[in-house]
């Protein structure tokens, strides 16, 4: 694909820990590098949130948030069609 589209499903976290935030930013530099720009992240968690758009940040990825896994695709298959 030519922009890559990542849905990450965050319903399941609770908690983290900071180090947690270095991994993430090897996934972000990863699908950043292979063209992606667009994540969307299924959470109602505030602080998952932010730590995604933390490490997102600097990398010039977009964050967008969904409650659900279904509207996350809904979105995702709306990026992905031609223009």
């Amino acid at each position: 694909m030519e922009q890559p589209v990542w849905i990450s499903d965050a319903t399941r976290l609770t908690g983290f820990e900071p180090r947690a935030l270095t991994g993430g930013h090897k996934w972000f530099s990863a699908f950043k590098a292979r063209g992606g720009c667009d994540c969307l992240v299924v959470s109602e968690w505030d602080k998952a949130m932010m730590a995604a758009r933390t490490m997102a940040l600097g990398l010039g990825v977009r964050i967008r948030n969904y409650a659900t896994i279904e509207l996350a695709r809904s979105a995702a298959s709306k990026l992905l069609e031609p223009r």
